[in-house]
């Protein structure tokens, strides 16, 4: 190709790409992918960073003539952290792509042919609609570009906030999330006010040593609840109880429950060992369509609850159950499809390999007095092994709901399901990349076939989009 590196290029952007890219094509033909806040409709510089034979790769420098679907976007922090990159794009056009995409990934890694993909179901608030957010300490502070200008600059030993974009080990220091509550943002400022008055160290991903680990929080849209998990490397009492005190000053101590977590884990994965709990429960209850969840710090829930309910009417209506229908619900979390599906009068088996999860699930079914399902504990990465077991003791079902994590489903664990050969499996997807994969193999393997397919936008502002898809055999 006739270009160089660093060279900066003029490109109109046509469309929105895999990994937050936006992709363009120059008038003698190649296509670009440009990195950064592009929109479709946008005519761009871009410096050119990776030159392939079928394409550039290249990073966006200027705006040179907005698209019409540009917007402006709240956010101090955007353009640096990698949390929400769709903030400068009008939402309706955020639904629309997010339903292409769907459609494309169907069509080009799962081979399906015109796949039927309904209008994505859109989100309303479109900010502030997260009830868990998950902030890092670190001892590596990321310089944002005005901080990288300044003659002196802020103390780089500490931060709290979200992993900056491609930089391992580093964390943008967050003044405000918008996709959080404003009770999140507060709590974020007073555990760091807090940290630095007492000089806590936080964790050094070159060191492996370090107290401060994560910060998540978590605020019930139904009663207003926040639940404070600070997980730390060792239990410090007397440190906690003044901190506890600090937040309940903050946030009242009505609606306040505070956990201490403690993991020794070399990696920053926000799950506790051991948990002590300071104020509260250790609990906190959410609401859905009627339906009671108690959360525990450890506990899978969606974290957009308005959204939440609107998949799970799109799960159990896909599902086609009524009474005495036979459903299985593997990764089945605190309960959330399972208790849906057993109020149409379905006998459901909740399966899930997280033990606390378990608990909880049951604990939700007795709360709500749903007394047509049950839970027990399964490794569903070993599913095939273990299936003869579980059919023995579950009997089998009519219905298979699954709901599982982005990676999609585990190869041992469609076979399983290949084994198994239930009627209908509803696939509840939170990448449809993984959806078209899984549902290829269970189409070539077992002979099913994908029926409707209803996008769901969990996540405004951000490229991520869930799926509801039903396959028959």
């Amino acid at each position: 190709m006739p270009y160089s590196k660093q060279e900066v290029i003029r490109v109109r952007i046509t469309d929105a790409a895999d990994e937050d890219k936006w992709m363009g094509r120059l008038p003698d033909g190649p296509v670009v992918f440009v990195l950064g806040p592009a929109a479709i409709g946008d005519l761009v510089d871009a410096r050119i960073i990776k030159i392939k034979k079928a394409y550039l790769e290249a990073r966006l420098t200027a705006v040179i003539e907005p698209g019409p679907d540009r917007v402006d976007a709240p956010c101090p922090h955007f353009g640096t952290c990698g949390g929400c990159k769709w903030q400068h794009v009008a939402y309706p056009k955020q639904l629309a792509l997010k339903e292409k995409a769907v459609r494309d990934v169907l069509e080009r890694i799962g081979g399906f042919a015109a796949p039927e993909v309904a209008p994505a179901i859109p989100a309303d608030p479109i900010y502030g609609y997260r009830n868990k957010v998950d902030f890092t300490f670190s001892d590596r502070r990321f310089l944002e570009p005005h901080e990288m200008e300044e003659e002196t600059p802020r103390d780089t030993s500490f931060a709290v906030g979200f992993h900056a974009p491609r930089q391992y080990g580093k964390v943008l220091d967050l003044e405000v999330c918008h996709l959080g509550t404003p009770e999140m943002t507060q709590v974020l400022h007073l555990v760091r006010r807090f940290a630095l008055d007492r000089q806590l160290k936080p964790w050094s991903t070159k060191t492996n040593s370090g107290f401060l680990r994560n910060l998540v929080v978590r605020q019930s849209v139904a009663t207003g609840e926040v639940l404070v998990n600070l997980i730390t490397t060792w239990r410090e009492e007397a440190v906690m109880e003044d901190l506890a005190g600090t937040l309940e000053a903050g946030l009242g101590a009505d609606r306040l429950t505070f956990v201490n977590g403690i993991s020794t884990r070399l990696n920053l994965v926000a799950v506790n060992d051991d948990s002590f709990v300071h104020r509260g429960t250790g609990r906190i209850t959410e609401v859905l369509d009627g339906l009671s969840f108690g959360i525990s710090p450890n506990s899978f829930f969606q974290t957009n609850t308005r959204q939440a309910e609107r998949l799970a009417r799109a799960a159990i209506d896909a599902a086609g159950l009524g009474p005495g229908t036979k459903v299985w619900d593997l990764f089945c979390g605190v309960g959330t499809l399972a208790l849906f599906a057993a109020r149409t009068g379905a006998e459901v088996t909740g399966l899930e390999v997280v033990p606390e999860a378990v608990e909880d699930a049951k604990e939700n079914a007795m709360a709500n007095q749903v007394e047509s399902v049950r839970f027990g504990a399964a490794d569903l990465m070993h599913f095939a092994r273990d299936l003869p077991r579980l059919r023995e003791r579950w009997g089998d079902p009519e219905v298979v709901i699954l709901d599982p994590p982005r990676a999609g489903l585990h190869p041992k664990t469609v076979d399983g399901l290949v084994a198994l050969a239930a009627p209908r499996l509803v696939y509840v997807s939170c990448k449809p990349a993984s959806l078209a994969r899984d549902a290829a193999r269970l189409r070539d393997e077992a002979g099913y076939r994908l029926g409707p397919i209803q996008p769901v936008d969990m996540f405004p502002q951000t490229a991520h989009v869930e799926a509801v898809a039903m396959l028959e055999r």
